[in-house]
């Protein structure tokens, strides 16, 4: 039971890291879903060399000393079998190797604390190289993955050796009568960190201490191996040539470890697209941080109750395939419901508990099919391990930067069941434990099912695809008359975030000045704009996260239109990340102009964005009410590097002191400590109407004190 809680406690310490990380990087680089989604990635693939590259290693060296030792060795000399980490896990020392557990935590934790340690200088150095150099999008996104891979990587792969290391303490000659597996516990360890983050640490901890809370498990897991060194008084047995025979002959190892393999793509393509799922045209969904933790906590369940169907029988490769069908008919199920029943309450809990579970219940059937394959169940957990995590990053890298825009997110769930099944199908024909009989019922039903996929699949799709154009809300019109008849004659450099490039290159004048045109914060925007915009007007492609990481140009004005149908996690585009990034590239007699969609806003909200925008650009904020297309919003303008703010042009724009001076004074909302997204979720907002008017008492200065300090 030790090692179970000891992989809980590894799980709960990679969900915490693996979010802090997000959150730093985010803060350091972009907070733009590539940036996050890289983090993932790297971890995801250095935890996947963790279980093999250390062994690897270590017989090296052992056989490096070998050739360089001068003493003669005798016939019994075997320096390789004298180390005492691979004495461990050969003869299983339990002693030894829980204090080779202990040493790993350790080491994991250390080494955890000194990459914490090592991202703000790396973090001013990547800052530094990306204004003194000239940078394509190729070069800057090969820098980024080498220096994330550099900085996180080896504390990822200690990781990833510990996961493998533990499971040398749970085989034994009666695996049947273990708990749950090992497998469960890792994979429900990072679930459970993320909802215990949504429900207890959001906004609470910023993305360092969130980290340092992820740290704090290695070293209970270190002090536990310790503890259990001690007490372990004989080893458990030695691994002689009989018992490490594989429990079946060779035939389709390479089949079963593409199952792994595969296993992992489907469960990471699945995943994105149910969670993508949840967040289109909806509101009260949770975060995609909880969805994520409730998706890996049903995986681990699904895990352990596939353990308890299976506890009886020995490791074998019966129901490996149907187990693996079931798994691409549970994603098939969720698909076809999450495009019918898309905002149905019910029918979100019913995807949630079919994709999890069924997916977690073929991981512990490609567990026992792989492992009763294997000639050591130490070296065969790791292989496990390492094909799995791969398989993990290859989906997570695929859904996020190509299938999700190729397919939609219904479109990842129902490609992820077809090749599920398909497998499922494949992998029965090589049961032959089975009669005849029952294994042609089992390859009718997999093929039958898959034409009936065939099907009834691209139906869900298209429905899905309607159901999204109706509900999503249309962006906002871009309506920049202002901008021709008041900020041109004095404006040379000017940059458009957030607005229809259609639109904003028809506007007359706009051709005098520079104007580059960027899609904030999705690229839906950028592809519907003219390919050859007149004058000297350019439309860039990427996100404006990336964008402007890559430009090195001033702005005499720097304007950000916000779409409330397409915000960003944790409100990235009003935090001081993002802001000082556009205080950094406007002139010196610049200015930035930001328009704040009032709908599911707050007046605390309100006065924490302009605090952000002060803080940011280190300047007055002046005000004004505004409307485009019929959604009201709040105009907020400031100069960075002035000390007064200059003299407004019209008299309907105000002072933002009058709302953000009260007695308790809006703190400043960043990534890291994310302060709008708490707020805006935990009770009822007030209505537009009630949010203008508390605005114009405070253009009045009759605005009370309770107004202020509305949610």
């Amino acid at each position: 039971m030790a090692a179970h809680v000891s992989m809980l406690l590894l799980g709960l310490a990679i969900g915490w890291q693996c979010s802090a990380s997000q959150k730093i990087f985010a803060a350091a680089i972009g907070p733009d879903t590539e940036t996050t989604a890289m983090v993932v990635a790297v971890a995801l693939l250095a935890a996947a060399v963790g279980p093999w590259l250390p062994g690897r290693l270590i017989l090296g060296i052992a056989r490096f000393i070998q050739r360089r030792s001068r003493r003669s060795r005798g016939p019994d000399d075997d320096l390789i079998g004298s180390l005492w980490v691979l004495r461990a896990t050969g003869g299983r020392d339990n002693s030894l190797i829980w204090l080779s557990i202990s040493v790993l935590a350790c080491a994991a934790g250390a080494l955890s604390l000194a990459t914490l340690l090592l991202m703000g200088p790396v973090a001013r150095a990547y800052h530094y190289v990306l204004q003194h150099f000239f940078w394509t999008n190729l070069t800057l996104s090969g820098l980024e993955w080498l220096g994330t891979a550099l900085l996180i990587g080896p504390s990822w792969v200690l990781h990833g050796l510990l996961i493998t290391t533990l499971a040398t303490v749970v085989g034994r000659e009666e695996p049947a009568r273990q708990p749950p597996g090992l497998v469960a516990a890792i994979v429900a360890g990072p679930g459970l960190a993320l909802l215990l983050l949504a429900n207890w640490g959001a906004g609470a901890l910023s993305g360092g201490q969130e980290f340092m809370v992820g740290v704090l498990p290695l070293f209970i897991v270190a002090a536990l191996a310790a503890k259990m060194s001690q007490r372990t008084d004989k080893p458990a047995g030695v691994v002689t040539a009989e018992t490490a025979a594989p429990e079946l002959p060779g035939g389709a190892e390479g089949l079963i470890w593409v199952l792994l393999v595969v296993w992992g793509i489907a469960a990471a393509l699945a995943g994105t697209g149910w969670v993508t799922c949840r967040q289109v045209g909806a509101r009260s969904w949770p975060s995609p941080q909880t969805q994520w933790g409730w998706y890996l906590l049903l995986l681990g369940i699904g895990t352990a109750i596939a353990w308890r169907h299976a506890r009886h029988q020995t490791r074998s490769t019966s129901g490996c395939g149907m187990a693996a069908w079931a798994a691409g008919a549970g994603a098939g199920a969720t698909s076809v419901l999450a495009a019918f029943y898309p905002d149905n309450l019910s029918s979100t809990l019913l995807q949630l508990l079919l994709l999890g579970l069924t997916f977690g219940y073929a991981l512990h059937y490609a567990e026992l099919a792989w492992l009763a394959r294997s000639g050591s169940e130490i070296q065969g957990f790791a292989q496990l391990a390492s094909a799995v995590l791969a398989g993990l990053a290859v989906g997570f890298m695929a859904g996020r930067w190509w299938a999700l825009d190729a397919l939609g997110p219904v479109g990842l769930m129902t490609a992820s069941a077809l090749v599920m099944m398909a497998l499922g199908g494949i992998v029965q024909i090589y049961e032959e434990d089975r009669p005849a009989r029952i294994r042609h019922r089992r390859l009718a039903l997999v093929f039958s099912s898959l034409a009936g996929a065939i099907i009834l699949f691209p139906t869900a799709t298209r429905r899905w695809d309607s159901w999204e154009a109706a509900s999503t809300t249309p962006p906002i019109p871009t309506d920049l008359n202002w901008l021709a008849t008041t900020e041109l004659p004095s404006a040379r450099q000017i940059c458009l975030i957030g607005v229809d490039g259609n639109s904003s290159i028809q506007w007359a004048g706009l051709g005098k000045a520079r104007v580059d045109i960027i899609p904030f914060p999705t690229i839906e925007l950028a592809r519907k704009t003219s390919p050859r915009p007149p004058g000297r007007t350019r439309v860039l492609r990427s996100s404006a996260f990336r964008a402007l990481r890559l430009e090195h140009q001033l702005y005499d004005l720097v304007y950000q239109q916000g779409q409330p149908a397409a915000r960003t996690d944790r409100y990235a585009e009003y935090s001081i990340e993002w802001l000082s990034r556009l205080s950094s590239l406007t002139m010196p007699d610049g200015e930035i102009v930001l328009d704040v969609p009032l709908g599911e806003m707050s007046p605390r909200a309100v006065a924490i964005i302009t605090a952000t925008l002060r803080q940011a650009a280190l300047a007055p904020v002046r005000w004004t009410l505004v409307s485009r297309g019929g959604q009201p919003m709040i105009r907020l303008k400031a100069n960075p590097g002035a000390s007064i703010p200059a003299s407004p042009s019209e008299m309907a724009w105000a002072a933002a002191d009058t709302f953000t001076t009260d007695t308790e004074m809006p703190r400043v909302h960043s990534i890291q400590h994310d302060r709008l997204t708490p707020l805006l979720q935990k009770g009822p907002l007030p209505s537009t109407d009630e949010l203008i008017g508390w605005l114009e008492s405070c253009r009045s200065g009759t605005a009370t004190q309770e107004a202020s300090r509305q949610p």
